[in-house]
């Protein structure tokens, strides 16, 4: 029973990472600004801020964008869709995370060590960022699997020179999904160093004060 849950728990804390990973930067304003100015986003479209913030909104709730007229309908089709399937995405978020924590009470009220499932969930989320990676090498062929896998239309599919290819042309998308496996890695890694630190840090002392004494001869 302990190392299910261990399993499970640890799949749990990658997945939440994921998500977290996700959901931080297609939320961030900064990120966005600066792919703005590296794609010379702001040239074709001054008011790309205010843009990026009212889709953001829409994404987040808000019934109706303040820019509706600068999109087509199929654009906006696509942007519903969009949105809905966030909204899915944070429903999905708020259910693992309580699934977790429930979880992760019951690993402790069985005798299993928490420390445990962060090591382990830590390397499963350096394997995935690490599968990601070669991914990220096919990445045309990956983004339209992606797409073709979330949408049930092929309205994602616009004309280049619309609204949404201007704010956000291909690099914009590569960057975005390198940004989100570098910053999966270095979580990942973070957690597992400071796991195996506090596992060993009596060995680790023991280390740093025999290199002490050593240099002090």
């Amino acid at each position: 029973m302990k190392k299910v849950v261990l399993w499970i728990n640890s799949f749990l804390l990658c997945f939440i990472v994921s998500l977290f990973v996700l959901n931080f930067y297609a939320f961030n304003r900064g990120f966005y600004s600066a792919e703005f100015s590296k794609n010379g986003v702001y040239e074709k479209m001054p008011e790309a801020d205010a843009m990026a913030g009212d889709l953001a909104g829409y994404f987040l709730g808000k019934e109706k964008l303040a820019f509706a007229g600068s999109y087509s309908a199929e654009e906006l089709i696509h942007l519903a869709d969009v949105k809905a399937l966030f909204f899915r995405e944070f429903l999905v978020f708020s259910a693992v995370l309580v699934l977790f924590a429930a979880l992760m009470i019951f690993q402790y009220l069985i005798g299993g060590k928490l420390s445990r499932t962060v090591v382990l969930g830590s390397i499963i989320g350096l394997a995935v960022s690490a599968i990601l990676s070669v991914v990220a090498v096919f990445f045309d062929s990956s983004f339209v699997a992606f797409h073709k896998l979330l949408f049930s239309n092929s309205y994602w599919l616009l004309p280049e020179g619309s609204t949404l290819i201007t704010l956000f042309p291909r690099q914009f998308f590569v960057d975005f999904f390198v940004s989100v496996i570098v910053l999966k890695l270095a979580i990942s890694a973070a957690m597992l160093a400071l796991c195996l630190g506090l596992r060993y840090r009596r060995q680790i002392r023991k280390y740093i004060n025999k290199i002490a004494e050593y240099n002090k001869k």
